[in-house]
């Protein structure tokens, strides 16, 4: 009988190995950190602005008259 020389399962080359473990890793990486990155920076600009409250001057003023309590 003859040996089947071209079998289905075929090793990696290491060169390769490590090729593909490099960019499953920058792969992982890019997924799990850079989204969250991108959006951190554009929620802390927002967040920047100072809020101020300013009198309006044509409001009529409002007096509370303790002595008269009904």
């Amino acid at each position: 009988m003859k040996e089947n020389t071209n079998s289905s399962s075929k090793k990696i080359t290491r060169k390769k190995f490590f090729i593909y473990a490099g960019a499953a890793a920058a792969g992982v990486y890019s997924l799990t950190k850079l989204p969250f990155e991108i959006f951190k920076s554009k929620v802390e600009n927002s967040q920047a602005k100072e809020v101020k409250f300013k009198e309006n001057s044509l409001a009529v003023k409002r007096t509370i008259n303790t002595k008269s309590n009904g």
